[in-house]
């Protein structure tokens, strides 16, 4: 046995094991920070060194490059790389890091809860089995694109946003990934309040779920009979319901919960916001739907990912130091957007997978855009441009007290040209009811071969004057706004997919512009902007999806020297800032080409009424030559060639040959036909597009389905029974 050494002993033995290491390795600090590659991988950028190698080298899916001096990582590895700069393992080869600040905790946060998660990409084989042998598994029934989404969902641990364009089928992936996670049942999916049933449909149609099943939350009452006694697979509600039961919900303890137009959380201030936010934070899975993940600009990201992921921290304000430009006129307000190629990184890497039409449906036609300015009577015109200056004085204003440093009257002038400005929305929007009414007439002029066309509108004045003129030509219409209940928005909807004689969708912008599927159109009619660019997207995509085979014609009526150039040019700086985030580039509404229409219109209270003249009491009326004048930016040879930036495919060259009928003859049940001239042809604005297609002996295309009679529509979700209405995404799978 060894000898006990005393305290002097002892002190000869008490050395810095640091030291000692040291003079046995050349010791180094170098300094490093992290960067965000592309959507998969991290970087360490620091000075090459053979200690560094030496550890790096044995993590997965490592690479140094020598041109950017950096490591580079997958997004998985993030935590054994953080483990491996801070457990002693580089010090041992003499090397220490110096981190230098450069990306925010909050990012770094939600690096770590992403690599930290469970890769279920195994439970894909769920989809791949059949009930039947007669029947498609759900793999076989998807498209690749739609695959490949819920393979990515399932490797980011079912916590995800899935955030592809409009009409691409989110739905059906969703209803996968219930399928995947079905030992998580029950389930809750939080969806409009219009969308409901066509949920409980998609349910039925991909997961074969019958209503003994899926419990549809219509008021408190029904939300009463959850306990557990009662425990559905799936329960579906709305986000107006969630607010008024958010205690009963939560006891139910789901694990996986689905918001379907997720953007509807955007606001953190917003009640139904708070109410939801507990639900998604507490759920294993958390799968976010939504074609506009940001409408307007980024700090619209922040609830989608607090609720993803709820350990990271994220704080409004943190998040829009780094992703927003500070207002220096009013500490604590943001505008825009910068560092937008990070924050695409960090979504599409962590918790985002997105696709856009052009890039996965090859064979999808693109959207054409037109700008067509409508020319109102000298009275009205006056109108709007006393409007327009009141404007623009309070915008000089502004521009004036800021070069000044500012002040407390700052707020209040801004607050009054914003006042001001929807002042001038309201009015543009009565003004232009006339003229938007004669275009709309002159588009069903036709009769029988009129395009079917939507037209969208925010203002009721606007959407009571289009349907007034459209009862006036005897067309038959559907109208869906804010006071349509959901049994007549799914029975609308299929009229018109269905019934060639429904000619006309009147939609609210803000109330039909999500949730419906209406591919039996091609046309679409802005009668006016949304100040909010998603809401514009998102009723272009109505037509402009899976199942669509026409190109899609979108018209955007508008009024030079109004609120609608104001409104253009928000809607573009808007739609650029939050292009860059989700899709790496900045978007637009890209236009193809821009119109004067002069003539439109005899503004009065018999502007739309056929069969007589206008008695506009003293108001501007045009004359015929002035009426048939049709201008195209750029001229060039289509204007050569007599057309407006081309016809629409199979569109006619030129249209009826022949005298000009009278500005109010009884053309197409006594509507009002505008006839433009251009390369002197006689033309209406309806020969510029092709007639909605159908067989020759003038019936529905073979395999649509009919409304069942009587108010509303036979939902079908028994067992064994065959679904009449699938849900909108899921109609234009079943053709295909």
């Amino acid at each position: 046995m060894a000898p006990a050494l005393d305290e002097e002993d002892d002190a000869d033995y008490d050395f810095d094991v640091d030291s000692v290491l040291a003079k046995h390795l050349r010791q180094v600090t170098l300094s490093a920070m992290l960067t965000l590659e592309d959507s998969k991988r991290f970087g360490v950028k620091v000075e090459y060194h053979e200690g560094l190698k030496a550890v790096f080298s044995l993590i997965p899916g490592n690479a140094y490059d020598s041109s950017q001096r950096s490591w580079l990582f997958p997004l998985s590895q993030y935590r054994h790389v953080m483990d491996a700069m801070s457990d002693g393992r580089l010090r041992t080869r003499g090397v220490q890091l110096n981190m230098q600040p450069s990306l925010p905790d909050f990012v770094t946060n939600i690096l770590k809860e992403a690599a930290s998660r469970c890769n279920d990409e195994h439970l894909y084989d769920k989809l791949t089995r059949r009930s039947h042998e007669s029947e498609m598994t759900l793999d076989e029934r998807m498209m690749p694109f739609q695959r490949e989404g819920v393979r990515h969902a399932l490797r980011l641990g079912g916590r995800v946003l899935i955030g592809d364009e409009m009409g691409l089928g989110k739905t059906v992936q969703a209803c996968c990934l219930l399928r995947c996670y079905s030992e998580d049942w029950p389930a809750l999916v939080v969806v409009p309040k219009s969308l409901r049933d066509a949920w409980a449909d998609a349910l039925f149609a991909w997961l074969k779920l019958t209503d003994s099943e899926v419990f549809v939350i219509h008021n408190v009452k029904d939300a009463d009979q959850l306990g557990p006694s009662f425990k559905p697979k799936v329960v579906v509600v709305s986000y107006d319901s969630l607010m008024r039961c958010p205690a009963k919900l939560r006891a139910m303890k789901f694990r996986v919960v689905v918001l379907d137009e997720a953007h509807y959380i955007k606001n953190s201030k917003a009640q139904r916001t708070k109410e939801a936010m507990p639900l998604l934070q507490d759920a294993k899975r958390v799968v976010l739907l939504t074609g506009t993940p940001a409408l307007s600009k980024p700090a619209e990201l922040v609830p989608l990912l607090q609720a993803l992921m709820p350990s990271a921290g994220i704080k409004p304000t943190n998040f829009c130091e780094r992703y927003s430009i500070p207002d220096k006129r009013y500490p604590g307000k943001f505008y825009g957007a910068r560092n937008e190629p990070e924050l695409n990184k960090l979504l599409a890497g962590t918790v985002m997978v997105r696709r856009l039409k052009k890039d996965v449906l090859h064979d999808l036609p693109a959207k054409r855009r037109q700008q067509i300015f409508i020319r109102l009577p000298d009275a009205q015109t006056k109108q709007v441009q006393a409007l327009s200056r009141e404007v623009e004085g309070l915008r000089a204003v502004m521009k004036s007290m800021d070069a000044a440093g500012g002040g407390a009257g700052m707020q209040g002038i801004a607050h009054e040209k914003q006042q001001a400005i929807m002042h001038l929305w309201r009015e543009t929007a009565k003004l232009k009811v006339a003229a938007v009414s004669e275009y709309c007439a002159d588009l069903l002029a036709e009769g029988r071969d009129a395009p079917k066309f939507l037209v969208f509108a925010h203002h009721q004045v606007l959407l009571d004057g289009v349907e007034q003129q459209v009862k006036a030509c005897k067309v038959k219409y559907i109208r869906i706004d804010g006071q349509t209940s959901s049994e007549e928005r799914a029975a609308g909807v299929s009229r018109f997919q269905n019934d060639e004689d429904v000619k006309v969708a009147i939609l609210s912008i803000k109330a039909a512009g999500v949730g419906l599927t209406m591919t039996a159109s091609s046309l679409v009619v802005f009668a006016e902007l949304s100040w909010v660019p998603g809401d514009i997207t998102q009723a272009e995509d109505r037509c402009h999806r899976i199942g669509q085979s026409s190109s899609v014609n979108v018209h955007f009526l508008l009024v030079r020297g109004s609120v609608d150039e104001i409104m253009w040019d928000t809607v573009q700086n808007k739609l650029g800032n939050v292009g860059k985030v989700l899709d790496g580039s900045g978007a637009s509404i890209k236009v193809d080409a821009t119109r004067e229409l002069r003539g439109y219109s005899h503004i009065g209270a018999q502007a739309a009424r056929p069969g007589g003249p206008s008695s506009g009491g003293g108001e501007e009326a045009f004359s015929d030559s002035d009426r048939d004048f049709v201008t195209t930016a750029g001229g060039g040879a289509a204007a050569a060639a007599g057309v407006v930036a081309g016809p629409a495919n199979n569109a006619p060259a030129a249209g009826p040959a022949g005298a000009r009928k009278s500005p109010l003859g009884g053309h197409g049940g006594g509507c009002r036909s505008l006839t433009p001239t251009a390369g002197g042809s006689s033309r209406r604005i309806s020969d510029f597009f092709a007639p909605v297609a159908r067989h020759a002996d003038g019936k529905a295309p073979a395999g649509a389905t009919k409304p069942a009679p009587g108010k509303g529509l036979k939902r079908g979700r028994e067992a064994g029974g065959v679904i009449e209405v699938p849900s909108d995404d899921e109609r234009d799978f079943k053709k295909r």
